[in-house]
């Protein structure tokens, strides 16, 4: 209970006298009036003076059991002991309230506080009979949270199966949406598979994970880790790159980072990709200088040998076998290289130089902050912003309680660090300056420090900064709308979309005219994410009839709209927008226009039977790509339509180049390069080539990329080749009869079907042919037709 100051001594002395039992029965108030008696009691509890609530509560209901606010003062009564801290007064009084009330929408809540009290006192038994019960309610959180710590007391009580039933049914749900106990029940059913061996069960539940939604952190992090190492054991290499960089996606500054890079180096080593194996061991040692490891040197050391690059071998392995890495090692590395910074200097030496002699000869010196500001700048007009900041930083410490000097160096400091793109540290200094510089500039700061920080990206950091701008500073002139977008940006960043929304509609409400067309642009691009297509598509018509749009956002739009429009399937829609980008004039198309768009907008003109502007789409798709396999999937598309319009030299061209692209990336071709590129090659008449591109087909593996039209493809020119150019139609026939035993092609398996016929003659397999030709009529109507009047089918 809390007492005045001048009453407290009178107080702890009546407390020693009395008793704590004389001074309840002291302070209870006799109060006559019910309805007063009430007042008096809900006061005293929204107050928190509990000790003094309780004993009116329980008078109330001993007077007055049936009175209309006996439910409510019950009420009370069980929040007071819980607030006390007094469990068996708590459960008796609950229970009391049930008793009476059973049909009460408030006996779910109770009975949750009452699973609560037994767990907390580790009554497993009893915590596990009111979570039993619990389990039935419709609240769907409130039953899984129930089912959830059921699970908990089960294994508390040493019955493990018990508990892992409850928590496989919890696993087996979806892992979206607000059910915060899903993921933890999953990770327990997956690490109890783990534990048993079931590396497949544990495999599929972490990749669920994985996937899942509102996943907690600490969970997801050593799911992906788990998942990794799990197909690392199994030597399976890039599964687990594929899953060591979605941690790194999702958790770039984790102290698992060390490990996870590690990791990917040995997969690259396993995977005999000794270039990447050399960069990211350099990568390794760049983010953790003081990491030295023995393995590491190994790698990298056999890595840089098999690239014949023994020099920078040679030093690695005496590291490993000297054991020279240790930390005094390491300030040694780093002075040389400061040595190296420094020998690139140009100016203000004889400045630096005196300096440094001045400090080192007093080191006490009064001035010493200002000669250390002065160092700093000197630097900085040298651009060697290290030492510039650490003379900035040195000149700080000296002037902490020194408002005036602090401020000045510390926004020196600050435009250092913003040089040196070192965001997060500009951002804790911007923080710093706005909490000393006068009120009118504050805002300003700490929206440098939102901008700063959403530079590295730290977007919590960005939602905390511009939430205090927007809650302490509403109306700063012109910090506002810089704030709602970075705001914005973060939400969206965190795929928290619905308040992105939010932000981006308010926004739109004051921004200036200039900044509408990006703001529709990310508006749009939040509603794509909550599925909502025709909201975005809305936006994104409105936003073209903008006035002040930049000719970026005006491709930009154009882009996204188009996107939307295909996601629907509405090439209608869709198709003049794709025929604007192609005619697009500007320079924007360049970097705004990705690969992967083109393609889209080749497989639109495509699919409306444009093949110039499919091939021109397809053509920048092919320049622009960055990844083979775009790259792969745009010379695929190209060769089709080559061959489609029988420009088979042009065919021919880009499919070689591509194939020798590929080969000296050491990335393996596509059966379908090869398959397009045989065709190609015959239609030539370049026979040799069509030859090794049917032979590569055939021996290319089965997971590069090809498909079943491919295998046909190649099979009919491997047949045409040995029957029209080898005069060999024994070996011949099999290759064309595969072609509609094995695949049902539209178009290659009616072909081969007609040169099957052919070749069958040749062999004197009369009955053969007609066969071949019956099934084709059957199967091939069209094609048949268009053979009937051609010789020997015009006489059949």
């Amino acid at each position: 209970m809390r007492a005045h100051p001048g009453n407290l001594i009178p107080l702890l002395t009546a407390l020693l006298l009395a008793g704590s039992a004389a001074l309840a029965q002291h302070l209870v108030e006799d109060i006559r009036d019910p309805e007063q008696h009430f007042l008096y009691a809900a006061g005293l509890m929204q107050r928190e003076f509990y000790d003094l609530a309780q004993p009116q509560l329980q008078q109330f209901l001993e007077r007055y059991p049936d009175h209309a606010r006996a439910r409510e003062v019950h009420k009370l009564l069980v929040h007071c002991c819980h607030a006390q801290k007094k469990t068996a007064e708590t459960l008796a009084a609950i229970e009391s309230f049930r008793r009476k009330w059973p049909e009460d929408p408030l006996n779910e809540q109770l009975l949750t506080t009452k699973a609560a009290i037994y767990f907390t006192q580790k009554d497993y038994p009893a915590a596990s009979e009111c979570f039993q019960e619990l389990q039935q309610s419709k609240d769907a959180q409130r039953a899984e949270s129930a089912l959830y710590h059921l699970g908990q007391c089960h294994l508390a009580l040493n019955r493990p199966a018990e508990a892992l039933e409850a928590f496989k049914t919890l696993a087996g749900r979806p892992l979206s949406g607000d059910f915060p106990y899903r993921p933890y029940s999953a990770y327990y059913v997956a690490k109890n598979a783990l534990d048993q061996g079931d590396q497949d069960s544990a495999a599929a539940l972490f990749a669920k994970i994985a996937a899942g939604e509102n996943i907690p952190d600490n969970i997801k992090e050593d799911t992906l880790i788990r998942l990794a190492d799990l197909y690392f054991g199994r030597q399976d290499y890039r599964r687990a790159l594929q899953f060591y960089d979605e941690y790194l996606v999702f958790f770039p500054s984790r102290p698992a980072n060390q490990y996870i890079r590690l990791q990917r180096v040995f997969c690259f080593y396993q995977l005999q990709e000794f270039a990447k194996v050399v960069d990211t061991a350099a990568e390794w040692r760049k983010s953790f200088p003081e990491g030295g490891n023995f393995e590491l040197d190994v790698v990298q050391g056999d890595s840089l040998c098999e690239l014949k690059r023994y020099e920078e071998a040679l030093p690695l392995y005496w590291r490993s076998g000297l054991n020279q890495a240790t930390p005094d090692a390491q300030r040694r590395h780093c002075l040389l290289q400061a040595l190296d910074c420094l020998n690139s200097l140009q100016r203000y030496e004889e400045l630096l130089q005196r300096g440094q002699e001045l400090l080192q000869e007093f080191p006490n010196l009064a001035e010493k902050g200002g000669i250390l500001f002065k160092m700093g700048q000197a630097a900085s007009h040298l651009q060697d912003l290290a030492r510039a900041e650490e003379w900035y930083r040195q000149a700080l410490e000296l002037y902490i309680g020194e408002t005036s000097n602090y401020l000045v160096v510390a926004n020196a400091l600050l435009h250092c660090l913003e040089q040196s793109r070192k965001w997060a540290e500009g951002a804790t200094v911007a923080r710093r300056i706005s909490e000393k510089i006068a009120s009118e500039h504050q805002a300003a700061y700490r929206l440098q420090a939102a901008t700063m920080a959403a530079q590295l990206p730290d977007w919590p950091a960005v939602q905390e900064d511009c939430r205090y701008i927007l809650k302490h500073y509403p109306s700063a002139g012109g910090v506002k709308e810089d704030t709602l977008q970075l705001l914005a940006n973060a939400s969206i960043a965190l795929q928290e979309y619905p308040e992105a929304k939010l932000h981006l509609v308010e926004l739109q409400k004051t921004a200036r005219a200039e900044l509408q067309g990006r703001i529709a642009i990310l508006l749009a691009e939040v509603l794509l994410s909550l599925n909502d297509s025709p909201a975005a598509a809305v936006v994104l018509e409105q936003a073209r009839t903008l006035s002040h749009l930049l000719p970026a956002e005006k491709l930009e739009i154009l882009v996204l709209l188009m996107r939307v429009r295909l996601s629907r399937d509405d090439i209608e829609a869709a198709y003049p927008l794709s025929e604007e980008i192609l005619a697009w004039k500007g320079d924007e198309s360049n970097t705004l226009v990705t690969a992967l768009i083109w393609l889209e907008i080749g497989v639109c003109q495509r699919q409306k039977g444009k093949f110039t502007g499919a091939v021109a789409a397809y053509q920048r798709a092919y320049a622009q790509a960055t990844e083979p396999q775009l790259r792969n999937r745009a010379a695929v598309s190209l060769g089709e339509i080559y061959l489609h319009l029988d420009q088979f030299a042009d065919a021919e061209k880009i499919l070689t180049e591509t194939i020798a692209g590929n080969l000296r990336e050491n990335y393996a071709s596509s059966r379908e390069l090869y398959s397009l590129l045989a065709e190609a090659s015959y239609d030539l008449q370049h026979y040799d080539q069509a030859f090794a591109a049917v032979e590569k087909c055939f021996s290319a593996g089965t997971g590069d990329g090809g498909n079943l039209r491919s295998d046909t493809r190649a099979r009919w020119i491997m047949a045409r080749l040995l029957f029209e150019v080898e005069k060999d139609p024994a070996n011949a026939l099999p290759y064309s009869i595969r072609c509609f035993v094995l695949a049902d092609d539209e178009l290659y398996s009616p072909q081969a079907m007609e040169l099957a016929i052919r070749i069958s003659l040749a062999l004197g397999k009369e009955q053969d042919a007609r066969g071949t030709w019956a099934e084709l009529q059957q199967k091939y109507p069209a094609a048949a037709a268009a053979l009937q009047n051609t010789p020997p089918m015009r006489d059949w």
